[in-house]
């Protein structure tokens, strides 16, 4: 068996686990990582910032299912990657980060050696489900085997494996092949199936939240087959979107705040909750009324009654579960109250369009042009916050939103993560003139690869959801530092060789979009906020 080197050992072990698309910057401390990379097949993508790497990553997976390879040089290319770590990490993204170390024998000494960072693997122990050092070729092999059998068969959040410049560098025999390894299966618990049954049965009026873990486990057949078993209306969460058609009549979509809604739940007497945390954005923090009992069920069982007390908890995966759960429910016979949704649904639409009009008319047009299949990547700015609730959602997997850790800048480049991951689907990017600073260095990733994503830039000049915030709490002229200088978007956008253009109102907005689409190269179009008309 010939030897390889450390570095070759843990590109080789990514690739034999189904690993096709890396992220990141080359540099001193991870050259050999880098040299293995040239001769494996794996697609390279060369960021301008490693933030900008980390949210690639994310979006990639994300909008596959798939984990991406994040590649980070110690030190600073790793806290410059924290926030969007992080973000994945909040949100339950697949995201494999192979950072560089310096020298083993002088790793965590503090010497003052370039790029060294105080107890690297502590730091990203707060960020990622969990972290290693690897100590030889054979160790980088059997913890990336490690990591991604962890992403099949856990709760799917970063995993940080850190691979000193030595161990890199070692060469050694090492078998390379796809993990066979697996933690023990997560089947659920036939008693607490029986007595979720039980509850389910006994209750009149159920109702079905889903988030996240539903989306990702693909669960959305057995949530509808449940729904019409049950007579009960499926609610989602932002993650949840898309893990059943919001145009289906059973589905009430994001609403759960709603006012409408909440007077709808207070007649119900059961809640099926799946994959959820109950988070406090959800919930308006968790004064949210949830129909008691609950039946919680969550790959994690940490998130179990962190939250909400539920009656029940079933540690497993959302598909998996579901349909024990059919299974064990066997024929329920029972009034519905599924024709009470069609009146319920309208009067949210009409509201909707009566408060925010200009919105909902723009958010029309991505939705039209996107088509069914495609993917919209909001980042946290006011539009995205009204798509979170009134942007319908059909497919899994194509309403990216960075809700947990709320990093600004998170959308451009988590879109091109996402196009580069789904070439064949429309990616459009909504990101505010604040967030897009953030990351805008990633226009030029998007020129050198030609990522034909279109970025809708929403112009306020300001940090506008901050600046509402300050007014309302302490007056209309008590704002501070939160008007902003802008650039020349368009110039910005043109001088990486991007097609731009802005458009004043929605119908010059839906010819612009139209246009930039055709281009099939990445576009820019800036439209000015103007949410009272427009």
């Amino acid at each position: 068996m010939p030897k390889i080197t450390g570095g070759r050992a843990a590109i080789e072990a990514a690739k034999a686990n189904g690993a096709e698309a890396v992220f990141g910057i080359p540099g001193i401390h991870n050259l050999a990582m880098y040299d293995a990379l040239i001769d494996s097949g794996l697609k390279h993508y060369v960021t301008r910032h490693e933030q900008g790497a980390g949210f690639m990553a994310d979006g990639y997976a994300r909008a596959t299912g798939r984990a991406a390879v994040c590649m980070p040089i110690t030190g600073p290319g790793l806290t410059n990657a924290a926030t969007p770590i992080a973000q994945a990490f909040s949100d339950s993204s697949p995201m494999l980060v192979l950072a560089s170390q310096i020298e083993s024998d002088i790793a965590d000494s503090r010497k003052g050696t370039l790029h060294e960072l105080k107890n690297q693997l502590a730091f990203m122990e707060q960020i990622t489900e969990w972290a290693e050092r690897a100590s030889d070729p054979a160790d980088c092999a059997r913890l990336v085997h490690k990591a991604f059998s962890w992403f099949r068969f856990r709760r799917p959040r970063p995993i940080h494996i850190e691979v000193p410049m030595d161990v890199q560098a070692e060469e050694a025999e090492v078998t390379i092949d796809a993990s066979s390894d697996k933690p023990e299966a997560l089947t659920p618990d036939e008693r607490d199936l029986e007595r979720a049954s039980q509850i389910l049965k006994r209750a009149s009026n159920v109702v079905i939240y889903a988030g996240g873990g539903a989306s990702s486990s693909g669960a959305g057949i057995e949530i509808l087959k449940l729904s019409e078993m049950l007579g009960a209306p499926v609610i989602t969460t932002c993650q949840g979107k898309g893990c059943v058609p919001d145009d289906h009549p059973n589905v009430l979509g994001n609403t759960l705040m709603d006012a409408r809604v909440q007077q709808f739940l207070s007649d119900c007497d059961a809640t099926l909750a799946v994959g959820t945390h109950f988070g406090a954005s959800n919930t308006q923090s968790w004064t949210a009324k949830i129909p008691t009992p609950i039946v919680h069920i969550d790959i994690d069982e940490s998130e179990f009654d962190r939250n909400y007390q539920a009656e029940v908890s079933i540690r497993s995966d959302a598909k998996t579960a579901l349909t024990r759960l059919i299974d064990c429910m066997g024929p329920v016979s029972r009034e519905s109250r599924l024709s009470e949704l069609s009146k319920l649904k309208a009067d949210i639409l009409q509201a909707q369009q009566k408060e925010i009009p200009w919105e909902i008319e723009h958010l029309n047009v991505m939705r039209e042009c996107l088509g069914r299949e495609g993917i919209l990547v909001c980042d946290m700015t006011f539009m995205s916050y009204q798509a979170t609730r009134y942007y319908p959602t059909y497919e899994p997997r194509t309403f990216l939103f960075p809700r947990g850790f709320g990093t600004l800048g998170f959308s451009p480049p988590a879109a091109m993560g996402a196009k580069i991951g789904c070439p064949d689907k429309r990616v459009i990017s909504v990101v505010g003139d604040g967030g897009f600073l953030f990351t805008c260095t990633e226009l030029a990733t998007a020129a050198h690869y030609n990522i034909p994503i279109v970025i809708v830039l929403v112009n306020s000049n300001s940090y506008e959801v901050v600046k509402r915030s300050q007014a309302r709490r302490f007056g209309e002229h008590r704002t501070i530092d939160v008007e902003v200088k802008n650039p020349d978007f368009i110039k910005l956008a043109e001088s990486f060789g991007i097609w731009a253009t802005r458009a004043a109102c929605v119908r010059t907005f839906e010819k612009a979009l139209g246009e930039a689409v055709a281009q099939q190269t990445p576009a820019l179009i800036e439209i000015p906020f103007a949410p009272r008309g427009g």
